[in-house]
């Protein structure tokens, strides 16, 4: 649940959600993936004041993801 390969496929899978999120309202999101106790964990976010902002009016995030 930690391995590096996991952790690639977490932050690559990250990445294309933050990079549909941008697409969606040119915002700047980003990803980031760590180990927590025995997992992996990726966490997409608005990397702005600008992209916070449109997430909040707009659940560009939840979109992002299909939701």
């Amino acid at each position: 649940m930690k391995s590096e390969a996991i952790r690639e496929t977490l932050q690559q899978a990250g990445n294309k959600v933050a990079a549909a999120a941008s697409a969606m309202d040119g915002a700047d999101y980003a990803a980031t993936t760590q180990t927590i106790n025995w997992i992996a964990v990726t966490n997409v976010f608005p990397n702005s004041k600008e992209a916070a902002h449109k997430n909040f009016e707009n659940n560009t995030l939840l979109k992002a993801m299909g939701g």
